[in-house]
């Protein structure tokens, strides 16, 4: 540790008493900001800290107790703001543990997310790490559609709406589910695990929320897919 200087005898023999820092060879009486400025700016290391909030984050999340995920993304997104993970997973988290108007006024926002950040997983993420990052996106993203379709639908139940009117945000949904799809069919074939398990999430939204897609999307989707699940079982056999 730095020692402290007393300014006016140079004596580094300084005691602190009743919160003042006395120099005992003079007697000089230094308050703690005038110690802190004769340190200098000391740069505190939160690695360790920042790392931590993540872990508990993740393993909140995984555990589904989406309210301590949350407080803990919210840790992490402060020590890190621009991390992906911090910031779609604590705006997911919100949507999981929030009201319908929370996603009413960051629906388009997430959305955008969903699409900037699973592209930046293929530039930024180191490839020994990308698998995981790519199971942990799925998992934000499949929780941020199965409740927010819900949320949305409360909504229109409740306020009345029309859904089949764009305005309502409906469809929004099923585009971002589409758009995913084929953003982990470009850039991460390298994932064939990944990329069944996301085909297994499209067919179970078309089942319950047929609504979110808009026919022609809905069809060709099933169309794709259905190719591709009577491929993989004539390679089982």
């Amino acid at each position: 540790m730095q020692a402290i200087k007393c300014e006016v005898c140079g004596s580094s023999d300084l005691i602190k008493k009743d919160g003042i820092f006395v120099c005992r060879y003079c007697g000089m009486q230094y308050s703690l900001p005038e110690v802190q400025k004769m340190l200098g700016t000391v740069k505190i290391d939160k690695t360790e800290e920042r790392n931590n909030y993540f872990i508990l984050a993740r393993r909140f999340f995984a555990g589904t107790n989406y309210a301590d995920a949350l407080k803990y993304y919210d840790l992490a997104l402060r020590e890190d703001p621009q991390n992906w993970e911090a910031i779609y997973l604590y705006a997911v988290t919100s949507v999981a543990t929030q009201d319908c108007n929370y996603l009413y006024r960051n629906l388009e926002s997430i959305i955008n997310m969903s699409k900037v950040y699973l592209r930046q997983i293929a530039t930024d993420t180191p490839e020994e790490n990308q698998m995981v990052d790519v199971n942990l996106f799925i998992d934000a993203h499949t929780l941020f559609i199965r409740k927010g379709t819900e949320l949305m639908a409360d909504y229109i139940r409740n306020s009345g709406a029309d859904m089949r009117k764009p305005e309502n945000y409906y469809y929004a949904f099923g585009y971002s589910a589409i758009d995913v799809y084929g953003t982990l069919r470009e850039l991460f074939s390298c994932f064939p695990e990944c990329i069944e398990r996301y085909e297994e999430f499209l067919l179970e939204m078309i089942a319950a929320r047929p609504e979110c897609f808009e026919r022609k999307a809905r069809k060709e989707i099933l169309k794709q897919l259905s190719k591709k699940i009577k491929k993989r079982k004539r390679a089982k056999i």
